[in-house]
């Protein structure tokens, strides 16, 4: 019930954000690998470049032609004969001296602001798409997906993350501008997550890294 109210105000509401052009700090990160982990990491933190999205944006199969908007929720949603959602996001302006880029998945302790499909899987799907994204899309013209960059373990839904909870998806060469889109497996009959990044957590999310030292 609390997931359909937050979808309803979001979604008929359409609540809308600007996300800054570019974000990068240097904070306590995630170490690199190209294996994407099976469960919970707990991870020996390091200092690395933060890249957050410059956009964020989703896309409904039920409604083809309503073009995506920058947003903060991020949601990956399939529920045969109600919704169908996939998001996209980008990084731009990542540095030139950047070598290798590494996506994570990241939760700060505190954060409640992940749900789920009751009945249905809770693992993220996320693909590598062109980049740049087009100024205007929708869901018959997002860009396709060029292949499968990693997946996220079962991911905890509804619950009060009790110590900073994050991901590897996988890595990559750097480039000026990446994106990506996520989805629950097509494999997969059911499934749904989506979260949200406010201004109590900035950091939520999806993000890269680079230059860890």
């Amino acid at each position: 019930m609390l997931l359909s109210l937050l979808l309803s105000s979001c979604l008929v509401a359409r609540l809308t954000c600007a996300l800054p052009a570019s974000t990068s700090s240097s904070s306590p990160l995630l170490p690199s690998s190209l294996s994407p982990p099976s469960s919970r990491s707990s991870l020996e933190p390091r200092s690395c470049a933060v890249e957050y999205p410059t956009w964020n944006s989703y896309i409904s199969k039920e409604h083809p032609h309503e073009v995506s908007f920058n947003t903060y929720l991020t949601i990956a949603w399939k529920d045969p004969g109600y919704y169908i959602y996939e998001s996209l996001i980008q990084f731009s302006n990542i540095p030139a001296k950047a070598r290798v880029c590494q996506l994570e998945l990241f939760f700060p302790t505190g954060y409640a602001e992940m749900f789920g499909l009751s009945g249905g899987t809770n693992r993220l799907f996320i693909y590598r798409v062109p980049a740049p994204l087009p100024r205007r899309f929708d869901w018959n013209t997002a860009p396709q997906p060029a292949y499968l960059f990693g997946t996220t373990p079962k991911l905890p839904m509804s619950e009060i993350m009790q110590q900073e909870l994050g991901f590897i998806i996988n890595s990559a060469p750097c480039e000026p501008t990446m994106a990506f889109r996520i989805a629950i497996s097509s494999d997969a009959a059911k499934g749904g997550v989506d979260f949200f990044k406010d201004t109590d957590f900035p950091t939520a999310g999806f993000r890269l890294t680079h230059d860890c030292l």
